[in-house]
């Protein structure tokens, strides 16, 4: 018989690793909800509403919460709690040209040593993006979020060959600021604008996948410039945010 190289652990380090546990879970549903519009950009988070809503104490709360003002998702107001970062047309067009300085150029790096290995992963990621495409396409609330999933999952594919985690992280950031203004979007259109926009995106996704197995650098760089503007164009045209010019 093995004996046990590790001794158990004891009673305080088995409540730490549950408290970063629960930490996680609702860093992660806050975060999820942020990204998703169930908050409000500018909207108040109080501590009392979020301990109901995600069953947790103070001190996990706030530990959360610090994690989303480091991403800038969050704003923190003091002794006065925290709120949700505002969106504006300034914010959108920053975040829009930084996500495409670092996955057009995270895009480069990755055709450059692309494999048969990462042609696979593309192909697998847009096949499940375009089976999400086609649900969302029939039932937009039941499927949004797993289309959201797998089109990120689809342009992280794309990039993850760049052998760089911060523009792999920093790129994560935007993405999900570029999210949140398109959830706020959604929230205003009309079926026919909704259909339109999964149409176009639908197109471009198609697009963008088989210029990216073509191993045209040049070309990849172009459809990704559009398509994540295209994102902005969409997200502009449908806010309103307050009458800004």
């Amino acid at each position: 018989m093995v004996s046990n190289l590790y001794p158990p652990a004891d009673d305080n380090e088995q409540n730490t690793n549950s408290g970063e546990r629960l930490v996680e879970t609702v860093y992660s549903q806050l975060h999820q909800d942020i990204l998703f519009g169930v908050y409000e950009p500018g909207s108040k988070l109080k501590f009392s509403d979020l301990r109901q809503r995600y069953e947790a104490s103070t001190n996990t709360i706030r530990e959360a919460l610090g994690r989303l003002v480091a991403e800038k998702l969050v704003d923190a107001e003091g002794q006065r709690g925290a709120s949700v970062v505002s969106v504006s047309p300034e914010g959108l067009h920053d975040i829009t040209e930084t996500r495409i300085l670092l996955e057009c150029q995270a895009a480069r790096l990755s055709i450059a040593v692309a494999d048969l290995q990462w042609e696979g992963e593309v192909m697998a990621a847009h096949y499940k993006l375009a089976k999400a495409e086609e649900l969302t396409h029939q039932d937009h609330a039941q499927y949004r979020n797993l289309l959201e999933q797998y089109d990120g999952d689809f342009h992280r594919t794309i990039i993850s060959g760049c052998q760089s985690q911060w523009i792999l992280r920093f790129h994560a950031v935007m993405y999900d600021h570029m999210l949140r203004y398109r959830s706020e979007a959604l929230k205003v259109i009309d079926d026919k604008q909704r259909r339109e926009m999964l149409e176009r995106a639908q197109h471009e996704h198609l697009r963008i996948r088989d210029v990216a197995l073509a191993k045209d650098a040049d070309q990849l760089v172009e459809l990704l410039q559009v398509h994540i503007r295209n994102g902005k164009e969409f997200a502009q045209t449908s806010m309103d945010f307050g009458n800004a010019d």
